[in-house]
């Protein structure tokens, strides 16, 4: 009974030696010396089952069971509510769980931020270009990037630059040309 009483399974898990008609020969609770097993369902499993590995419900609680036939007959019987036997998985699975959700977290907003530095520049390109097609040819854009949207901003600036130039040289050459009608009616 000594040793019984040291051998634990899991935290609340138990042993118990029966015989074969499932009449308790050794318990750690004396009381149930030589009575038969108190729950019918683990009474019909040690019994009148071959398996040494089975899971059984006592008072609405899971629990898994082994047995081991001894020399002399009788049967050593161990039993453990199935939560201790799976709880440190539940806590795996949770945490991985948890994990995958953070990562996934974590993914999203990296994706989101990539996307942004994407969408800025052209956004302000684009936003730009409006100004343009509104008149203001005063907008330059601001991408200072090295890809493709930097490209395109350095020649949209560069293609306003010249045509502001060329705008002056039409208001200066239109300017010109007035004076030289102005002159030559005035000579005549």
């Amino acid at each position: 009974i000594n040793t019984i009483n040291r051998v634990k399974l899991g935290q609340t898990g138990s042993y118990t030696v029966v015989n074969a008609d499932g009449i308790v020969m050794i318990d750690d609770d004396l009381s149930r010396i030589g009575k038969p097993i108190g729950n019918p369902e683990l009474f019909e499993l040690v019994v009148n089952n071959d398996q040494v590995e089975f899971e059984f419900t006592a008072r609405d609680v899971p629990y898994y069971g082994v047995k081991q036939l001894l020399n002399n007959g009788w049967l050593l019987v161990g039993t453990v509510p199935t939560s201790e036997i799976t709880g440190a998985l539940d806590t795996l699975h949770r945490r991985i769980l948890l994990n995958s959700a953070g990562f996934a977290l974590l993914a999203v907003l990296v994706g989101l931020l990539i996307a942004k530095r994407v969408t800025n520049p052209i956004r302000q390109l684009t936003l730009g270009m409006k100004r343009v097609q509104q008149g203001d040819l005063k907008v330059r854009t601001k991408v200072k990037s090295t890809d493709e949207i930097g490209l395109m901003s350095k020649h949209f600036n560069k293609m306003l630059d010249e045509i502001e130039q060329l705008m002056i040289r039409v208001e200066e050459e239109q300017r010109q040309k007035t004076t030289a009608e102005i002159r030559a009616v005035t000579y005549r």
